[in-house]
């Protein structure tokens, strides 16, 4: 077999291996007198039965009429564990739930069967190959900041972002809480607020006011980051950060936002992608001679006094530059299409596009 782990961002590895799994198995063995059994939660709950607490010399009659030093017992009368990989996405499971396996092995010995394992995980609940999992989606994930030609506000500065969480392309309740901001050249950040609160458009979603005093200064070319933590559901986290990025005013005070034709990308229950076909991106500027649009195709026309470029990902994978408006061909069985503007290599904005089930 292959082995891959996946850490508490959701992040699998590559794949390790190949190992040896088993030899042929004989006597209603799993292979090499070893047996395994399963069992499964269709809301993410851990086993309320541990098989490792089954006694080995027990002559009651299991689940199937079995004994403990019989093969293929699956415990006493009443058990909720089966002799086989229990399917989640039959009737009973679903999106959330997970799958646990104990283990037991014969001593080659005295043939007898040692005392099962405790439960481990097995499995998450998967779609065609589309693995559970959450994104955390910021419908302004970078803030342009416009200073003066010294690096300093001339009023305070006040914008905020949407915070959405999807669960396996299902929306859920998002609940946020604001780190201290930090600046990337180590100044002064006191006075930077960030407030999370129940957004006016949708009550599952927060919005996060960022505000900036005309205190902090210095800010031209410099980011303020400042970081989310995303409680889901499950009770697990995760860490987003919100980018401030003091615009100097050799850019032509300018703003700017990385824009998307795209708030979703829709799939139906294979993980084909249902809608759009092609996805358009550009960069929406505010000169002193009115709105401006950048994309790939003439970002080379942008007054930022750099190269301006756009880069789109899936999920955690490798970035692909876009060399023209449309990022096409939407690849299927993804959770998230991450697109991103850069200044001379410098991330300026991200957009994130989640991966949502058709109808949702």
């Amino acid at each position: 077999m292959g082995l891959r782990t996946s850490n508490s961002e959701g992040t699998w590895s590559d794949f390790a291996g190949p190992f040896l799994w088993s030899h042929y198995g004989q006597n209603g063995t799993d292979g090499d007198g070893v047996e395994y059994i399963f069992w499964a939660s269709p809301d993410g709950t851990a086993p309320v039965v541990d098989p490792s607490s089954w006694s080995t010399t027990s002559t009651i009659e299991g689940k199937n009429d079995k004994r403990f030093q019989d093969n293929d017992y699956v415990g006493p009368v009443g058990s909720p564990w089966e002799d086989n990989p229990i399917d989640l996405k039959g009737i009973t499971y679903g999106p959330g739930s997970v799958q646990y396996v104990s283990m037991r092995k014969k001593n080659g010995a005295t043939g007898l069967w040692g005392a099962f394992s405790a439960p481990a995980f097995w499995s998450n609940y998967a779609v065609d190959g589309i693995v559970e999992g959450y994104v955390v989606d910021l419908s302004n994930e970078t803030m342009p900041v416009v200073v003066d030609g010294s690096g300093n506000l001339t009023s305070e500065y006040s914008s905020s972002t949407e915070v959405s969480v999807f669960h396996n392309g299902v929306k859920e309740t998002a609940t946020v809480t604001a780190g201290t901001p930090v600046r990337s050249d180590g100044g002064s950040v006191t006075g930077i607020t960030a407030v999370a609160a129940t957004s006016s458009l949708d009550s599952d979603d927060k919005t996060v006011t960022v505000t900036i005093p005309t205190t902090v200064t210095g800010i031209a070319g410099v980011s303020i980051l400042i970081p989310l933590t995303v409680t889901l559901q499950d009770t697990t986290t995760r860490t987003v950060v919100i980018t401030c990025f003091g615009v100097a005013a050799g850019d032509g005070k300018m703003s700017f936002n990385l824009k998307t034709d795209v708030s979703a990308i829709r799939r139906n229950i294979a993980g084909t992608v249902v809608d759009p076909s092609q996805i358009r991106v550009w960069l929406s500027t505010v000169e002193s001679d009115g709105v401006h649009e950048y994309t790939a195709v003439n970002a080379n026309q942008c007054p930022l006094s750099g190269t301006l470029t756009f880069e789109y990902a899936y999920d955690t994978g490798t970035y692909t530059t876009l060399s023209t408006e449309y990022i096409q061909s939407l690849q299927a069985n993804h959770n998230q299409l991450v697109v991103r503007a850069k200044l001379n290599n410098n991330i300026i904005d991200i957009e994130r596009i989640p991966y949502i089930k058709d109808g949702e």
